[in-house]
């Protein structure tokens, strides 16, 4: 439907009572007629757009926007604690500086309490081999 949600976390996921999952809050949404700015919350949001802060409509996201904070949310259900992957625009600006090094072959710190299997889909990897960032 072309439409970037740039929102998606926990508390826009709903689930009906025939266990549907559905996304809400299209309030920040970008569809096409709208323009391409910073929306959404900071703990969620992928680098593109936190690029974005500081220089407003500098660098061009789209649809992988969300599959970051799909992410960010994955890790929020499985993790023991369930708290946000990000506290801070900072610790997102960490984590990719952490994966842009070039003799990082393991997972990134914050997933080493998740089974393999999960944390390679709450990364976006397959094995070492990134997909998403």
């Amino acid at each position: 439907m072309s439409i970037i949600h740039r929102d998606i976390k926990a508390e826009n996921i709903l689930i009906d009572v025939q266990e549907n999952v559905r996304i809400a809050d299209f309030g920040l949404c970008y569809i096409q007629e709208k323009p391409l700015d910073l929306a959404g919350t900071i703990q969620f949001m992928a680098r593109e757009m936190l690029h974005n802060v500081k220089n407003s409509r500098s660098m061009e996201y789209g649809f992988t926007v969300d599959w970051w904070t799909f992410g960010c949310v994955l890790y929020e259900l499985v993790s023991c604690n369930h708290q946000a992957l990000f506290a801070t625009e900072e610790a997102v600006i960490d984590y990719v500086s952490w994966h842009k090094q070039p003799d990082i072959v393991k997972l990134f710190p914050a997933f080493d309490k998740l089974d393999p299997s999960v944390a390679f889909l709450v990364a976006g990897t397959f094995g070492t081999e990134a997909i998403w960032i």
